[in-house]
């Protein structure tokens, strides 16, 4: 933990101040680290009746993930003051918010505008990006966010190593689409049937994107079609042994049905 050397250059650096970015632990200890100002400090400013301005529990939620905090309240003046309190930052924790990433859907009054901050749909509809989410403002639907993917090419977002093979390919694939199963995305308490198809429709056109990208960076000798169709049904299979586990069984159906329905197109043959 304590000894992470980095090379510049042809120098050598002993880091001396943290632990080095992208270790195991930095995730966990800076949860416990931000753990510790939500419970100390932001739970007692909400529920804090000597303000004036307590908020009762069933008229917000506040969400964090790691340093991202999402609040969603029923009364903007409560939005307001957790925002303004947000702003301020917490000297004891040597800890500010960051005025290039915080975002809201309401107007505060000083004629600050963060409506680049959110999206905004081909129907108009906006959405609020928090984590790698969409969440709908006007009835906190939830969907995956894949605006990072505007403008790039998807080949881009890849790492393909120089001797792939379909175990390999298979994997990558796999990896890719666990995050897609969680079960926020297909609970019908909070997505509609038509958001889970969406859901759904969107993680696989990505993954196949993601597979043709691969496909093309392989050499053309060392493809089979029969070894392809077996990385898409194993894939197809990870999806359906994930989301048994958390659909209920009306949206469990809409994922078997398309199960079903793509193994018969690639029974049908399949032209690379």
């Amino acid at each position: 933990v304590k000894c992470n050397i980095l090379k510049i250059g042809h120098n050598f650096y002993l880091q001396q101040v943290g632990i080095a970015q992208g270790n195991k632990l930095s995730p966990n200890l800076c949860s416990l680290y931000y753990g510790h100002l939500e419970n100390s400090v932001i739970l007692n400013f909400l529920h804090d009746g000597n303000s004036g301005d307590a908020i009762s529990e069933p008229e917000f939620l506040m969400m964090r993930f790691i340093d991202d905090f999402m609040f969603i309240s029923l009364s903007k003046k409560h939005a307001l003051n957790f925002f303004n309190r947000m702003r301020r930052g917490f000297v004891y924790y040597n800890t500010y918010m960051n005025d290039s990433k915080y975002g809201f859907n309401f107007n505060i009054g000083d004629n600050e505008q963060c409506d680049n901050r959110l999206y905004r749909g081909d129907d108009g509809v906006t959405f609020i990006p928090w984590s790698g989410l969409l969440i709908n403002c006007e009835n906190l639907e939830i969907q995956a966010d894949y605006t990072r993917y505007l403008g790039i090419t998807i080949i881009s977002t890849i790492t393909v190593k120089m001797h792939s093979s379909m175990k390999y390919l298979r994997s990558k694939l796999c990896h890719y689409m666990r995050p897609k199963c969680h079960p926020i995305f297909y609970d019908s308490n909070i997505n509609s049937l038509g958001t889970v198809r969406l859901n759904i429709y969107q993680a696989f056109l990505l993954c196949a994107m993601k597979f043709h990208c691969y496909m093309r960076s392989m050499p053309y000798s060392s493809i089979s079609k029969p070894e392809l169709l077996h990385v898409i049904k194993k894939t197809f299979r990870y999806f359906i042994s994930l989301d048994i586990y958390i659909c209920d069984t009306k949206n469990y159906a809409e994922v078997l049905y398309l199960y079903y329905l793509s193994t018969y197109f690639i029974k049908q043959g399949i032209t690379f």
